[in-house]
């Protein structure tokens, strides 16, 4: 990776930690704040493949991980995780429509939180616990499939070159 495609990451991963504790933190639907930490995690994944998925996810998660009420890392290991297995999963894709890469985050962003409660609780934090869960997954899942395309678009312009989901 270049210098310049290290800085253009460096700044999406910024904006996306000043957007989501300036804005999203306080932006509630249903009592549940979006999580883009986790859309760029799934993003990157799918954009860029599975290992730069892992790195992004892994800073994604770091990056925010302090004013979360879990161990320090823990975030950042799920999220590394997500963006792995998306970037591995981005090879099943039949459809590369924007319907099809909206439902493709839906369903990464689904499987990342379920992973972040079980993770949680191994861990003994406070993460989504009781009857709550489904609806919290629901929502943060449905927030960043609504939010996929600009984030795509946002990723592909961090790497050095198109990627091949390019629309």
């Amino acid at each position: 990776m270049s210098w310049n495609a290290r800085g253009r990451y460096a700044l999406v991963l910024a904006s996306m930690t000043v957007l989501q504790l300036g804005l999203f933190s306080d932006l509630r639907i249903g009592g549940v704040h979006p999580d883009i930490t986790l859309l760029v995690a799934v993003v990157s994944g799918l954009v860029a493949g599975p290992r730069r998925g892992a790195v992004i996810g892994f800073w994604a998660g770091l990056l925010i991980d302090p004013v979360l009420p879990t161990p320090l890392g823990m975030t950042a290991l799920v999220w590394a995780t997500v963006g792995f297995a998306a970037g591995m999963a981005e090879e099943l894709i039949n459809s590369h429509t924007p319907l099809g890469l909206s439902l493709f985050v839906l369903g990464g962003s689904a499987g990342g939180s379920l992973m972040y409660a079980v993770v949680g609780q191994l861990f003994g934090a406070q993460t989504l616990t009781g009857n709550d869960v489904g609806r919290v997954v629901g929502l943060i899942s449905a927030t960043n499939a609504l939010l996929a395309l600009p984030t795509i678009a946002v990723v592909e312009w961090a790497e050095e070159s198109r990627s091949n989901i390019t629309r």
